[in-house]
């Protein structure tokens, strides 16, 4: 004769079961009916598709990082992209190969425990004749050094 532990323990597993098979019975598994790619998905417009840092508004960043911004359009060349920081900041501005890759590189560091804003502005331009319409704006900070 089980004890009743045997008994509570197999109660659980019976009714465990009966639950796996309730639920893997109305939960039907069905294939799509077509398959959306990326290459399906056309954007119109301009946008940000990754930042580095990510995300990149709020962020905490090193004095001497590099900033990175990956747009779904080649930029026609780095002048054509419309920025500015506030506060100011000594910074340049480079492309990947692909030049849809900003980055933006501090000349000097920036100081730390300040903030930032980034703001990316409209009338950047991107190859196939496309603009940027909306102001993109980040804030960040550089960390904060107390001493020792």
């Amino acid at each position: 004769m089980p004890s009743f532990k045997q008994k509570l323990i197999i109660i659980i597993i019976t009714a465990g079961l009966a639950l796996i098979a309730i639920f893997y019975k109305t939960t039907p598994i069905t294939k799509p009916t077509h398959q959306t790619t990326q290459a399906t998905i056309q954007v119109k417009e301009p946008l940000i598709l990754t930042t580095n840092p990510s995300p990149l508004e709020e962020a905490t960043i090193l004095p001497t990082q590099i900033i990175e911004l990956t747009f779904n359009y080649s930029i026609v060349a780095p002048s054509e992209l419309k920025h500015k920081i506030d506060p100011p900041a000594d910074i340049k501005i480079e492309l990947s190969a692909d030049k849809k890759t900003v980055k933006v590189v501090p000349i000097k560091p920036y100081k730390l425990g300040s903030g930032y804003t980034l703001f990316i502005q409209p009338d950047t331009k991107f190859e196939g004749g496309k603009i940027l319409k909306d102001e993109k704006i980040f804030h960040f900070k550089t960390i904060s050094y107390k001493g020792i």
